[in-house]
């Protein structure tokens, strides 16, 4: 797969009733989430530091947008609904609304990836 090859994704909020599909680069996505290690004290039978809490994930990715055929405005068609997901829901729901990036399956994601080694053992 060329670096620049586009792929599709969908973006889901239903409790605001945005779905789009976009485009994006697989290579340039990027997920990150990082954890903590506590000290503790040096007690002998208790290990020097432990797990500590975890940050929300964070997913970050460059969309595309085309609407040169259709002459659609690019703001009304996917900024706009974009712009509703980082509102809170409403007043009950004091957050921003739950958020899905699904990218579709292409044929090229398959044919590139790496076969899996058979070690022999069964789930």
């Amino acid at each position: 797969m060329s670096s620049t090859q586009l792929v599709k994704a969908r973006i889901l909020a239903k409790e605001v009733d945005v779905a789009m599909d976009v485009c994006f680069n697989p290579k340039e996505l990027q997920i990150e989430k990082t954890a903590q290690w506590e000290p503790t004290s040096a007690v002998q039978d208790e290990p020097r530091a432990r797990f500590g809490p975890t940050t929300p994930a964070s997913l970050s990715v460059t969309l595309f947008f085309d609407t040169y055929e259709s002459r659609e405005s690019v703001y009304k068609k996917f900024t706009s609904q974009l712009e509703r997901l980082i509102h809170i829901v409403n007043e009950s729901v004091m957050r921003p609304p739950l958020s899905m990036f699904v990218a579709l399956l292409t044929e090229s994601w398959v044919t590139d990836a790496p076969e899996e080694e058979d070690t022999g053992r069964r789930a």
